[in-house]
């Protein structure tokens, strides 16, 4: 009788700790989500960008795509585009005194999107206008920028901001591809 007492004790105890461990579980598995969401936005993002500087130079009129920070997306060829939980431009300050552009950090950021007007614009010639947009998530703790640079050809680049400092993603998009 007494040793049934224990089996109990140990089994609740066995309960309890799976209980535990499934929340602790869920908990990192939410934000392994929201990390690949944001991954997902970006990403769809950049290869939006290159598919309208393509665009543009096929049917030879600009083209441009107008972010709003207000309602986490971005406007394109008439419809919005609503980001998921979790993704916005920026990451609500939780990653610290994040320097930028990207390419040279010198300065704490101060717009997520350094566009003019937040239009990215794609001309005909295959160019584009210059700024960085930065989208990332607070929640998933992670900080993504998509920079078009000033220089002849314009590259577009792709960078993720890990332990303090930015690293290059993708920057192999050219204007003359």
């Amino acid at each position: 009788m007494h040793a049934r007492g224990y089996l109990l004790l140990e089994l609740a105890i066995v309960f309890v700790l799976i209980i535990v461990g499934g929340f602790l579980l869920i908990g990192f598995a939410d934000k392994l989500r929201a990390r690949a969401l944001v991954r997902q936005e970006v990403e769809f993002l950049y290869a939006t960008c290159v598919l309208l500087k393509a665009r543009a130079r096929f049917d030879g009129h600009m083209h441009g795509i107008r972010c709003d920070e207000q309602r986490s997306g971005f406007y394109i060829d008439g419809a919005w585009h609503v980001f998921p939980k979790f993704v916005n431009y920026g990451a609500g300050g939780v990653l610290g005194a994040v320097l930028g552009p990207p390419a040279t950090p010198t300065h704490a950021l101060e717009h997520f999107v350094s566009f003019p007007h937040h239009e990215l614009l794609f001309y005909s010639d295959g160019s584009m206008n210059a700024g960085v947009v930065y989208m990332g998530s607070a929640y998933a703790k992670i900080l993504y920028a998509i920079s078009s640079s000033v220089s002849d050809p314009f590259f577009l680049r792709l960078y993720r901001y890990t332990k303090g400092s930015w690293s290059l993603i993708d920057g192999l998009e050219k204007s003359g591809a």
